[in-house]
């Protein structure tokens, strides 16, 4: 741990200082080198010691950080998992999964890398429970119900929810520890947020020149 040698060493130095200081006083000598070394010794481990309290006080703030990126990257990568439920990665999918990236976790996610997630999960099929369950340990409560919500909205971005998809949203409530209950208002949640966002689209259209 950062600062734990500096200790070690401060400690060892202001003891060897605090040694010959005193048998310096004993034979009458002064011992300036020696008062010197506890000085030294003393101020080293101080700096550790500084330096092992900020350290501890990080960690925490870093691992959190960790965490943090690790949700972003399992559910941005459970958005993607949807559509490949069906084989097929449509417009409407890849804009509600760059809309949960960049608007949820401040991620932008290209369509290369996109493709390229989506090209596991078609051709592994237990990727999507296997990358869940995973998730499921770093996520909180609501952390796995916004991640649910979220995944059904790609399921839900063409219209329509197919027993494919379906299916696979069951799996990844069950995977995240959801109840039936929490499945249900996520997906009444995720429908009614695709509902929105085809007004809001209709209406851009519709104030369009020409519209």
């Amino acid at each position: 741990m950062p600062g734990t040698r500096d200790i070690g060493i401060g400690a060892l130095i202001f003891l060897v200082g605090g040694l010959v200081t005193l048998i310096s006083r004993n034979s009458g000598g002064g011992g300036v080198i020696a008062y010197g070394a506890i000085l030294v010794g003393l101020a080293i481990m101080v700096k550790g010691i500084l330096t092992n309290r900020q350290h501890k006080k990080r960690a925490p703030e870093e691992a959190e950080a960790e965490r943090a990126g690790q949700v972003a990257n399992g559910a941005i990568r459970m958005t993607v998992a949807m559509a490949a439920a069906d084989g097929e990665l449509a417009g409407g999918e890849r804009y509600i999964v760059r809309g949960v990236a960049r608007d949820v976790y401040g991620y932008a996610i290209d369509d290369e890398t996109m493709d390229q997630i989506f090209v596991h999960f078609v051709s592994d099929k237990s990727a999507m429970a296997k990358e869940a369950a995973a998730l499921a340990t770093v996520l909180g409560p609501e952390e796995a119900q916004e991640v649910l919500k979220y995944t059904a909205m790609v399921a839900y971005a063409d219209g329509e929810l197919s027993e494919t998809e379906s299916g696979a949203l069951g799996q990844l409530a069950q995977a995240l520890k959801l109840s039936d209950q929490d499945r249900s208002i996520q997906m009444q949640s995720a429908f009614g947020e695709i509902q929105r966002i085809v007004r809001e689209q209709q209406q851009a259209r519709e104030a369009q020149p020409g519209g």
